[in-house]
């Protein structure tokens, strides 16, 4: 049951991005995270709406790079942004925008650890984190009352100089805003390993 709405919501949200339908995506995705709607496994809905709707990009970025491709890979992301420049000032495309980036970082990262990296590939993982970063920035996820962008700041503390200093505070913020998610636990306690 689990799979079934997570794969539910998940193609929902690609749908309606496939559609250009993106002032309904952001309205969906807002409702569902006011509501703190989760599926019975507990993910939260509006993650799973948010990552539907970046999956072709992220997808088609993973394929850039496996081809070496970093233009490519760039390029992929460009629709990403012309849809955020049409939707200026809402902060959930922003957030699907900034998780894509996150998400693209990761891809050039494939699991190695950043100091690992070619510095080509550290090129990129930079400017994907940075981006991603300057976003987070924008938005307070107490103002907008918004676990989203609690979330996407922890997501982007491998990109803080000094991440340590951050991370319980960030962290903190995420599961007071949304304290009956256990991922949020889970996800704090990979973010403490020694890496």
């Amino acid at each position: 049951p689990e799979m079934l709405e997570r794969n539910g919501h998940f193609d929902r949200g690609r749908h309606l991005a496939r559609q250009d339908n993106w002032d309904v995506l952001s309205q969906e995705i807002r409702r569902a995270e006011q509501e703190r709607r989760r599926t019975c496994g507990l993910t939260p809905v509006a993650s799973l709406l948010s990552q539907g709707a970046r999956s072709d990009a992220v997808e088609a970025v993973h394929m850039a790079i496996g081809r070496g491709d970093a233009r490519g890979a760039r390029g992929a992301m460009a629709a990403l942004s012309t849809i955020r420049e049409d939707f200026p000032d809402d902060p959930v495309i922003a957030h699907v925008v900034a998780m894509a980036h996150v998400d693209l970082a990761s891809a050039w990262a494939a699991g190695r650890s950043a100091e690992d990296l070619s510095e080509a590939h550290r090129d990129a993982y930079d400017r994907a984190m940075q981006t991603a970063s300057a976003l987070a920035d924008r938005f307070d996820p107490f103002e907008l009352d918004s676990p989203m962008w609690a979330e996407a700041r922890c997501a982007v503390l491998p990109a803080d100089p000094r991440p340590a200093a951050r991370v319980a505070d960030d962290f903190e913020d995420l599961i007071e805003l949304d304290p009956g998610c256990p991922h949020h636990m889970i996800a704090l306690g990979g973010a403490l390993l020694p890496g």
